[in-house]
Order: structure tokens, then sequence, then C-alpha cells
């Protein structure tokens, strides 16, 4: 037997050799012949890893023995590393780095892997928190690419929306409120049917809010000096008059020289703020 093996590791037969290594009774068998110890553990991991496109399977499954209480095949120290960087290297299994640690790349693997198991641990405990009490589902989106734009449509927006804050500190502040919003979609439908489409479709720029009741006090909108057209002058008259049928004020404010920034909006916010009475 010893000689057919030897004759398998010649010719790199290792199909032939590892249905041996399966073989216990076989193995430790030829294990008590010397000249084969000596022979084989020589030259058998040179052998395999002489081979120009080498199985993974096989030193898989040389690790696998080597781990398993199951067959009596063992590697020494060195083989075992060298069959461990191989595998390591083809697949970047963590559970090979894991077993590498003098190795750089195999370091940064295990780094890399601990940061990803603390973070699904810290994820895990956060949704636990969340469920504490109350059922929460979340739905996540396949496309990566963001879509996402700011809340304000224009620079001077943003500007009025900061004047606002500096001014209404005690008071919430909406951007962009849909008209649906503010005023009860049955009423404007019963009593006021012809803008009911324009009602659906439109929106306030700015709306000032009672922090404790939820009520608006303050409508307003930011039109723009310089892209005013007949279209736009259209749907703002229509808004004017819906706003009139439903008995509430709206204030526009245009910009004069374009130039106005945060300071002249809080200047009129304040005016603005005294001649309503709005504490």
């Amino acid at each position: 037997m010893r000689d057919t093996v030897l004759k398998y590791l010649q010719h790199q037969n290792f199909d032939k050799i590892i249905e041996v290594l399966r073989d216990n009774k076989t193995f430790d068998e030829l294990m008590k012949d010397e000249i084969f110890r000596i022979v084989f553990f020589q030259n058998f991991t040179n052998e395999l890893f002489n081979q120009t496109e080498l199985k993974l399977s096989y030193p898989a499954f040389l690790l696998n023995c080597h781990d398993s209480k199951d067959y009596a095949f063992k590697l020494n120290e060195n083989d075992e590393e060298r069959i461990l960087m191989f595998l390591f290297e083809k697949t970047a299994e963590v559970n090979y780095a894991k077993r590498l640690p003098k190795h750089e790349p195999a370091i940064e693997i295990v780094k890399k892997d601990f940061e990803k198991l603390k973070t699904e641990s810290e994820q895990g405990l956060i949704r636990a928190q969340k469920q504490k009490n109350f059922k929460v589902v979340e739905q996540f989106a396949n496309n990566n690419e963001s879509l996402i734009k700011s809340i304000f449509n224009s620079p001077q927006e943003k500007e009025f929306y900061l004047a606002c804050k500096e001014i209404f500190t005690s008071y919430i502040i909406l951007p962009n409120v849909s008209l649906t919003t503010i005023f009860n979609q049955n009423l404007v439908r019963n009593q006021f049917s012809k803008y009911f489409d324009f009602y659906l479709k439109s929106s306030i720029d700015f709306v000032i809010v009672e922090e404790e009741t939820f009520i608006p006090i303050l409508f307003i909108e930011l039109d723009s000096k310089t892209f005013h057209n007949k279209n736009s002058s259209g749907r703002d008259n229509i808004k004017n008059e819906l706003f009139d049928k439903l008995g509430y004020d709206l204030i526009r404010i245009t910009k004069k020289t374009g130039k106005e920034g945060i300071k002249e909006f809080s200047e009129l916010l304040e005016v603005i703020k005294k001649e309503k009475n709005i504490a």
C-alpha cells in the first residue's frame, strides 16, 4: 500500500490520496511505516501546491481533516499555515483570517468583521428598543441613488425661514405647506367646488403656527421679482380669491431690488408681528 500511495503522490493523483486520507484505518497503518511518514510529509504539500490549477476543494479538505476529530490525518504547523494562506487569499473568509494573526491582510479582514458584528449588534439593540412599545415597520429602498432635495425651493425661501426663526421664536414655522393640510377638504369641496382641483394641488410658501394649539396664525407667500410670468400670476390670483372666500389673510412678499436678505426679512417680519398683535 505504501508504494501505491507514494505513486499517487508522484503522479499528483490527489483524488486517490484523499480517498486514503478518508480511511483512518488505512492511513493509521501507513503512518506506522517510517519511510512513508518521511517521504509523504516532506513532499505532499509541495506536490499539492506545484499544481498549475489547484482545486480549492483539496486544501479545504486537508484543513477540515486537520481540524476534525474524525480523521487521523493532521498537518504540521508549517503546512497548516501554508494551506490557511492559500484558502484566505482565494476566499478572504474571516474564519481563515482569524487563524493568521501575523498576516496583515488577514488582520484587516478580522477588524472589518468585528466592526460589522458590532454594528449589527448595535442595530439589533436599536430595533429591539424601537419595538418595545410600538410595532415599527421600515421599508428599505433598493435604489442607492439619492433623489432627496432641500425642502426649500429657492435661496430666498431659506433666507426667509431663518428670518422667521429669529422673529417667531415661540412658534412653529412650516415651509411649503399643502392647502389640504390647512383647510378642511369637505368644506372646500362642498362650498368652493370651483377651487377644489386647485386646492388639492396647491401649497403655501410659509405658515406660522401656534406652538400649543397648532393653529396657523399667518400665511405667507414669497413672490419672485424676476420669474413671475402670466401662468404664475393666474395661480396667484386664484389663491388670493380662495383665501378671501375662506376668510383668511394671505401676505405676499416680493423683494424690491433682489438684494434683500435675512436682515431685511427679519425687519419686515418684526413689523408684521407688531401689526398683527402677535406676542
